[in-house]
């Protein structure tokens, strides 16, 4: 059933593995892109950080870890890290790429002038359930929110609204 191809950025893997859907990426996307920057920084919180195992256990697996070409990565300048720069050079090095996954606003308004769409974590989570692989989104979102990945009350109440779950209960 894979719908897109995308690339993932450290706080989608983070966001995801919260919410405990990560997994069901690999039933939506093919491919799915990581950059080696983006799995460093999420292994870098540990064995028991939000995205580790979940991310271990993708690679290879349904994931592709890739490593962009330097010259690529040094493009773009303006986000804060290397790993949100390899994103932006992944996303441009294996396009066509239908979205670039990521809450991260500076990313998101780069690789939008650059061509490319963002799927925040709530907008994935909303794709899951219209594919049919989550009976419904609220549940999740709440999860995300009580292990303390941010989502704004205006960007639950949008995903709620997309998933005609609001008003919720």
């Amino acid at each position: 059933m894979n719908v897109f191809s995308g690339v993932l950025d450290t706080e989608m893997v983070i966001g995801l593995a919260k919410g405990g859907v990560f997994h069901l990426l690999s039933s939506l996307c093919a491919p799915l892109y990581v950059p080696s920057a983006v799995t460093q920084e999420v292994m870098s919180g540990g064995p028991g950080r939000a995205g580790v195992s979940e991310l271990q256990q993708a690679l290879g697996v349904w994931i592709t870890e890739v490593t962009p070409d330097p010259q690529v990565v040094a493009q773009f300048s303006a986000p804060r890290s290397l790993a949100d720069r390899a994103v932006l050079a992944v996303a441009q090095e294996q396009a066509p790429l239908d979205f670039v996954l990521s809450g991260d606003k500076q990313l998101c308004q780069i690789a939008t002038a650059g061509g490319f769409t963002c799927l925040q974590a709530a907008d994935v989570v909303v794709l899951l359930k219209a594919v049919g692989l989550l009976p419904e989104v609220k549940s999740v979102l709440d999860r995300m929110q009580h292990l303390g990945y941010g989502i704004s009350a205006d960007r639950y109440e949008q995903a709620l609204r997309a998933a005609d779950e609001w008003p919720a209960p």
